[in-house]
């Protein structure tokens, strides 16, 4: 075997392996432009799962646009915290909502970082979780911490 035909295995190994790992990983894997509109360059089947769309749903819905895809009334804080973030570092960490295709909302969580090419484009790597379980427990938490502070200041009174 070649040199060449060597690294051509190894290389397609390679692809098979990242292949598989993106395909299986439970989260949502998307990569976009430092725009506007963080426009999508690519997305994973499982971004596609966690929100219930098509390739062509995310086409023709969003025109390739993730920045439609927030939830409408949580964008102008993720775009506040994403330029608050980007400011200190090229990471970033963000909690928002994001519309199903079956009308209902889903919690995420979107780590990202903020990537230079050699040819000046600014672009984002994104991996996102469904965190809309620990949303609900948290906010479940909150209400009975308050209903507890209640009883121990009316406790306190009595």
């Amino acid at each position: 075997m070649t040199f060449e035909q060597e690294t051509l295995q190894e290389l397609q190994t390679r692809v098979r392996e990242l292949s598989a790992l993106t395909r299986n990983v439970p989260c949502g894997l998307h990569h976009c432009m430092d725009d506007e509109e963080l426009t999508i360059i690519s997305m994973s089947d499982g971004f596609l799962e966690m929100f219930g769309y098509s390739r062509e749903d995310i086409e023709e819905r969003f025109e390739n646009r993730f920045a439609r895809m927030i939830y409408k009334e949580d964008r102008k804080a993720v775009f506040a915290a994403m330029k608050h973030q980007l400011a200190i570092k090229n990471d970033l960490e963000l909690e928002y909502r994001v519309p199903l295709k079956d009308g209902g909302l889903v919690w995420v969580l979107d780590k990202g970082r903020l990537e230079v090419g050699e040819d000046g484009k600014r672009t984002f790597y994104c991996v996102m979780l469904d965190i809309t379980e620990q949303r609900r427990q948290r906010e479940e938490l909150r209400l009975s911490l308050e209903r507890h502070q209640v009883i121990m200041d009316q406790a306190t009174d009595i």
